[in-house]
């Protein structure tokens, strides 16, 4: 009945998320409210980090769409389950390295018209190893050149 195995109704009537009653869970910390199932997140990047390394012999790195859902608990998520995270703004980037991400994992990725360079410049003042699309660059490499 409904489109994720972690979603159930209780004896009370009550939707449930991750065996967590709502209702309870609205009462506790008010509304709206933001619920995950850490677990079933755990269970989905698993399954994905093993069809990489099945299929592509581990030569490949499954990323989390950082736009989907960026904040500090959900990189930490990702590093603690070995996938690497997409950024496509500087305050994604800034999130994911509050966390101690391993920035080697870190794909910024975009083009020119939501890769400013101030994000560059935050990369490299940070010293972050952080692969980006390589057309755009070879241009952003020429650019910082000239006004660094």
């Amino acid at each position: 009945m409904f489109v994720s195995e972690d979603l159930q109704v209780n004896a009370q009537g009550h939707l449930t998320i991750g065996g967590q009653d709502t209702v309870e869970l609205a009462k506790q910390y008010g509304t709206p409210l933001y619920v995950m199932d850490e677990d079933l997140i755990r269970k989905h990047c698993r399954s994905f980090k093993q069809s990489m390394d099945k299929f592509y012999q581990g030569k490949g790195l499954v990323c989390y769409a950082s736009k989907a859902f960026s904040c500090k608990a959900i990189y930490r998520v990702m590093q603690e389950e070995g996938l690497g995270v997409d950024v496509v703004s500087g305050g994604e980037l800034y999130t994911a390295m509050q966390t101690g991400f391993d920035s080697s994992k870190i794909c910024f990725h975009g083009n020119f018209l939501n890769i400013h360079i101030c994000i560059l410049q935050q990369s490299l003042y940070f010293e972050y190893d952080v692969f980006y699309n390589p057309v755009f660059g070879r241009f952003a490499a020429h650019f910082l050149d000239q006004h660094l």
